[in-house]
């Protein structure tokens, strides 16, 4: 499979060069040349990860029987 280089993608545009982005946001999604959603999956799980340690702090100020 012949693969081009980002160099060789390149429009000129009067005196600026445009050159393609290896990922793309659309619709709310990342997405890569190969399709694979890698960095949409780390960025989201590293969202949820940030959320569940946020909901967790207030657990430490209400004693058991609130928190159940």
């Amino acid at each position: 499979m012949l693969k081009l280089s980002r160099d060789d993608c390149s429009i000129l545009v009067g005196d600026v060069s445009i050159k393609p982005s290896a990922v793309v946001r659309d619709l709310g999604v990342l997405l890569d040349a190969e399709l694979t959603m890698k960095q949409h999956v780390n960025i989201v799980a590293r969202s949820c990860f940030f959320h569940l340690r946020r909901i967790r702090w207030p657990r430490r100020c209400v004693d058991h029987n609130t928190a159940m």
